[in-house]
C-alpha cells in the first residue's frame, strides 16, 4: 500500500519459503484501496506454494525497501538554512524506509494411509489421456505413444505414469516429457505430456492396455484413481527380404547394393603377396623415355 510519493522504484525481497515448492503468479493490476479513511495505491505480489513436507512450515517476512519524500519545516533564520535548501530542496528530504510483512505459519498435514499402487505424490485435480500417432503400422516400424496429464496442481512434480509390461510385443525407448503451465488468480494449471517411442516386435492385432494414474484430491480429502482408454493397433508383417539401395557406377556395368541390416559381418582380409623392390620393378617394367 503506497500513500506517499516515492523517490524511485521500490525494492521487493520475497519471503523465504523453506519446505515449499514455489511458483510465481502474475501480479495483480494496480488499483486504489481505502484503509482507515485514507486512499492508497495497491500492488499485489502473488506466489503459489505447495508444501513439500508435513509439519509446521513458516513463510518468512517479505521486505520492501523504498525512498520516500519527507516533509520538514524550514526556518529561514537557521544557520544551515542554505545548506538544507540546496541539498534537499524546499519540498522536503528523501528518507529510506524498510517495511516487512509478518511471518505466516502453515500446518501441512501428512497424506493419509491407503495410497494406491499408482500413486507417486500428485496432489490436486487431474485427468489423463493417451494416444498414438498411428493405429496401423508394420512390425519393426516406430510409433509414438503420448500420455497427457492435465489439471490443477503442481504439474512440475508429476512423475511419468508407469506403463504396463509391453516387453512381449514392443521395444520401448526413452521417454521425453514436455510441460505447459498456465498461471492466473486461480493458481497453477496446465498439462504435462510424456512421449515414448514403441516398435512392435510381432504382427497381428495388438492392444495397449489402460495406463493408471492416481492423485490425492484435497477437496474430497481422498485418493482418486483414473486411467486411459485402451488403444487397439493393427500391426502388419514387416518386409521379409532386406531392402537394397542401388548406387550408379561409371560406364562398365555392374551394380553395388547396400544392405539395410543393422549389422554387417566382418570378413578376414585376403592374403596380400609381398614383393621385393626388384620384383616390383621387374613387373612394372622400365620407365618410358620421351
Amino acid at each position: 500500500y503506497i500513500g506517499v510519493p516515492l523517490a524511485g522504484n521500490a525494492e521487493w525481497s520475497p519471503p523465504s519459503t523453506a519446505g515449499f515448492l514455489s511458483e510465481d503468479l502474475p501480479p495483480g493490476q494496480p488499483k486504489q484501496a481505502a484503509v482507515g479513511g485514507r486512499r492508497y495505491h495497491l500492488s499485489e505480489v502473488k506466489l503459489a506454494l505447495f508444501p513439500a513436507q508435513a509439519g509446521k512450515l513458516t513463510i518468512g517476512p517479505g521486505t520492501i525497501r523504498c525512498q520516500v519524500q519527507q516533509e520538514f519545516a524550514v526556518d529561514p533564520f537557521s544557520q544551515d538554512f542554505f545548506q538544507r535548501f540546496f541539498s534537499q530542496g524546499m519540498a522536503g528530504g528523501i528518507v529510506t524506509k524498510e517495511l516487512k510483512t509478518k511471518p505466516i505459519v502453515v500446518n501441512a498435514t501428512a497424506l493419509p494411509e491407503g495410497k494406491p499402487p499408482s500413486f507417486s505424490g500428485a496432489v490436486g485435480r487431474y485427468r489423463i489421456s493417451a494416444e498414438t500417432d498411428k493405429r496401423k503400422v508394420k512390425a519393426g516400424d516406430a510409433l509414438n505413444l503420448s500420455v497427457t496429464i492435465e489439471g490443477t496442481g503442481n504439474l512440475k512434480a508429476i512423475a511419468q505414469p508407469t506403463l504396463p509390461d509391453l516387453s512381449a510385443s514392443f521395444r520401448l525407448y526413452d521417454t521425453l516429457s514436455s510441460l505447459n503451465l498456465q498461471k492466473d488468480d486461480a493458481g497453477v494449471r496446465g498439462s504435462k505430456s510424456f512421449k515414448t517411442v514403441l516398435v512392435p516386435k510381432v504382427s497381428g492385432p495388438l492392444r495397449l492396455p489402460a495406463i493408471p494414474f492416481s492423485y490425492f484430491d484435497p477437496q474430497k480429502k481422498a485418493y482418486v484413481v483414473i486411467e486411459t482408454a485402451p488403444i487397439e493397433l493393427d500391426v502388419e508383417p514387416g518386409s521379409a527380404a532386406p531392402q537394397t539401395q542401388g548406387f550408379p557406377l561409371p560406364a562398365g556395368g555392374g551394380a553395388i547394393t547396400q544392405l539395410t541390416d543393422d549389422i554387417r559381418h566382418v570378413k578376414p582380409p585376403r592374403a596380400v603377396a609381398r614383393l621385393s623392390a626388384a620384383e616390383a620393378l621387374g613387373r612394372i617394367g622400365p620407365p618410358a623415355r620421351a
